[in-house]
């Protein structure tokens, strides 16, 4: 059995045991890809909008420059460790008490419960979601957006989105699940993490971004140093194939 992270390994043998089946810890390494420009993603994103929201009542949505607005983009599915509840009550904190002028973009295919939720608090027009979308327009949302957002409670490994994120030169903020707390140099980064069920703590996090994201960088780029993988896919695979 292959797990992205020591923490998930260890967790998997304190369920089955030693003796039963070998478990060996072995993150993937960031997956090369095809960097777009600033002005292919404005018309990637153009084009994606108008795709999404032209059946929209509102000509409000279609019409939205993402090139000219800022927004926070948090690419993710909908499920219950991806913590969007809690992400969409922070992220109206923000905005109505703390006055940023950010939207909040999510790739993910919305439940009728969390959809629901964002119409209840009447946010439709400020958190809007974008899922089924190619490669090259989830890159595009990464070269425009302000930084990104990772909520979630639990992941198997560091968030992937992290290396991305970092090819764009663009901050994150992360709760502080258990593989990003155990990671190695986690201090360069725990500013910029919270709680995944404390709100003021997860919009505190959001404007601290907004207002220093040159420190939230720089923050990730050390931060991701330390945990970059000696090998590429080609040695991953060996790794597998032939584990020690």
């Amino acid at each position: 059995v292959v797990t992205m992270s020591e923490h998930t390994r260890d967790n998997v043998y304190k369920l089955i045991g030693h003796n039963d089946i070998k478990v060996i810890a072995l993150p993937p390494p960031p997956t090369p890809s095809k960097m777009v420009t600033i002005t292919q993603a404005s018309e990637i994103c153009e084009n994606l909008l108008i795709k999404k929201f032209i059946q929209s009542r509102n000509s409000y949505l279609p019409d939205l420059k993402l090139d000219k607005i800022p927004f926070i983009l948090c690419a993710t599915q909908d499920r219950k460790n991806k913590n969007l509840f809690n992400l969409i009550d922070a992220y109206e904190l923000a905005l109505r008490q703390k006055r940023i002028n950010h939207k909040l973009i999510l790739t993910a295919e919305p439940s009728y419960d969390l959809l629901s939720y964002v119409n209840e608090k009447s946010l439709n027009f400020d958190v809007l979601f974008l899922s089924d979308i190619s490669d090259q327009e989830l890159h595009s949302l990464f070269r425009l957006c302000s930084f990104i957002v990772v909520p979630s409670t639990f992941e198997g490994g560091l968030p992937l989105n992290l290396w991305l994120a970092k090819e764009y030169s663009r901050p994150v903020i992360m709760a502080t699940m258990p593989t990003v707390r155990k990671a190695k140099n986690y201090d360069s980064i725990k500013n910029f993490t919270f709680h995944p069920t404390n709100i003021e703590e997860i919009a505190e996090c959001i404007c601290m971004c907004i207002s220093s994201p040159e420190i939230a960088m720089t923050a990730l780029d050390t931060f991701l140093s330390a945990n970059n993988t000696p090998y590429d896919w080609f040695g991953y695979y060996l790794r597998i194939t032939n584990p020690k």
